[in-house]
């Protein structure tokens, strides 16, 4: 965790925010150490996690952190053009405190979420550090990953979309994803994302295959772009939607999602088990996520997976968590049945 940002609390106290990949803290209540370079590692305390966009708060005493270390600025507003020259800094394969250097070649909407795509080389260990603007020295986004066997291709979190969460963070506020009852397709190829797959109001079904083009009268290119319109905010909104060149508008109550780390789960043989809140608009059953697999444990030996749903355990469809668990309790071996569906 590079980007390292700091707040008073009270009259006294100093917090210093730290940034990092919600895959790199995990997706649930965990210990976390970082380690500033010539340095040993230091606690610090995981304080937000939001694995829509693979994002961590986390938390150090400020009397670790050495006189010399640097606050890294975030870009909070706007785009650098395409072209413009980069660095990544990180651990990649193990090298401690490494840079790589490349050019912005895109940002993007890819897989639900809005990325900067460069050709800096990403590698594993590189996750959670900074892509830096070579010509201001800010951050422009978090390394988080890059495409399996490929050349060029490496993707990081928009320091736009990471400064409205620190910023309703730091203002108390609960800067989890909007619960939506709406679902899009999307056409890569075409660069539609905001088409309807489904919309629940009023329980029913309806508006698949029209567009959304607006909420609250502003412009929507992007579920990412919806998503983060909408953080921080409690009430009502309206949506636009445009079907044969009409348009009709429905207002919906929205409300943040529960805090992940908040949440209540069930550690299961290195399985996270809870409740997926966005599937409380679909039609199907509401079966139980596997949140996250930690590797080389006997869930992941029995081929659980991250983001995979139990339909049933020993033949019994849960309801509760606590059934889980009960069913659970004592036995050396478990019957599991899993689903996999996409939105």
């Amino acid at each position: 965790a590079y980007e390292i940002h700091e707040r008073l609390v009270g009259s006294e106290m100093c917090i210093r925010d730290s940034l990092t990949n919600a895959h790199i803290t995990a997706r649930s209540k965990s210990k976390v150490r970082v380690a500033f370079k010539n340095y040993g590692f230091s606690p610090v305390k995981q304080v937000y996690v939001d694995p829509r966009i693979d994002i961590a708060i986390v938390q150090i005493d400020p009397k670790l952190i050495p006189k010399e270390a640097k606050e890294a600025k975030l870009k909070c507003n706007g785009r650098v053009p395409s072209g413009t020259s980069v660095a990544a800094f990180g651990h990649p394969k193990g090298l401690s405190f490494s840079a790589s250097r490349g050019i912005v070649s895109k940002y993007r909407f890819l897989y639900g979420k809005d990325v900067i795509q460069t050709d800096t080389a990403i590698n594993k260990g590189n996750s959670g550090g900074p892509l830096i603007d070579m010509n201001t020295g800010l951050v422009i986004g978090v390394n988080k990953s890059s495409f399996t066997k490929s050349t060029g291709l490496s993707f990081a979190v928009p320091s736009k979309n990471v400064c409205i969460i620190l910023d309703l963070f730091n203002k108390g506020k609960n800067p989890s994803p909007i619960n939506l009852p709406i679902r899009f397709a999307e056409d890569r190829e075409a660069e539609d994302y905001l088409k309807v797959g489904s919309f629940y109001h009023k329980g029913k079904n309806i508006e698949i295959g029209s567009s959304l083009i607006s909420v609250n009268d502003t412009q929507i290119k992007t579920p990412s772009e919806l998503d983060f319109f909408l953080r921080g905010k409690v009430g009502e909104a309206k949506l636009t939607f445009r079907n044969n060149g009409s348009n009709k508008n429905y207002t919906i109550i929205i409300n943040p999602e529960e805090k992940i780390l908040d949440r209540k789960y069930l550690y299961l043989a290195g399985a996270i088990i809870s409740r997926d809140p966005r599937m409380m608009y679909d039609e199907k059953e509401k079966p139980f996520l596997i949140h996250s697999v930690v590797d080389g444990t006997e869930a992941e030996l029995a081929g659980l997976w991250q983001h995979c749903w139990i339909k049933s355990v020993n033949g019994i469809e849960p309801k509760t968590l606590k059934e889980i668990k009960k069913i659970s309790e004592g036995k050396k071996s478990l019957g599991i049945m899993t689903v996999s569906y996409t939105h």
